[in-house]
């Protein structure tokens, strides 16, 4: 059975270079194992999201059209953290029908005292799902020139940056 195919919102990169750069920025080991981790994550997630712990189902931003995408949570234990039980959190979607996920956002309670506000991760919401509209648009016209979807040039790495 083929996998779940891993796509980065817009504002998930951004995200990861805010958490590395507020917790790790001192700590080039950190930096690295936290790269690592998100790895992990991507890698898990491209299993099978729904069999991974300390991952849940959220209910979703008020306001939220009707979609086949299901809004969930991860805690990921950070490396080298020591704020709120160690954990950073994943916001993402995930569609079972199409084997599709897409990361929003990560945080720690620091840069968010609890769950970002409604507005916040509807607009997440929203961008991912007028890409995914834009994309359905594309394959329809014309499937040879869509772009392959689960390939981002900026996802994250673990190369040293400097």
């Amino acid at each position: 059975m083929p996998g779940y195919q891993i796509e980065f919102g817009p504002d998930f990169i951004k995200s990861c270079e805010r958490v590395e750069k507020s917790h790790y920025r001192k700590n080039p080991k950190g930096a690295k194992e936290f790269k690592i981790a998100l790895q992990q994550v991507v890698a898990d997630l491209s299993g099978d999201p729904f069999q991974i712990p300390r991952t849940r189902q959220e209910p979703s931003p008020h306001g939220t059209p009707e979609s086949s995408w299901e809004f969930r949570k991860m805690e990921l234990p950070l490396p080298r953290y020591s704020g709120a039980a160690g954990c950073g959190r994943i916001i993402y979607l995930v569609n079972r029908v199409e084997q599709r996920v897409w990361l929003l956002w990560i945080y720690t309670h620091k840069e968010e005292k609890g769950r970002p506000c409604d507005k916040t991760l509807l607009e997440l919401i929203m961008q991912v799902l007028e890409q995914e509209k834009k994309e359905a648009t594309a394959r329809s016209l014309d499937p040879d020139k869509a772009q392959a979807p689960g390939h981002h040039e900026d996802a994250p790495d673990d190369k040293d940056d400097g």
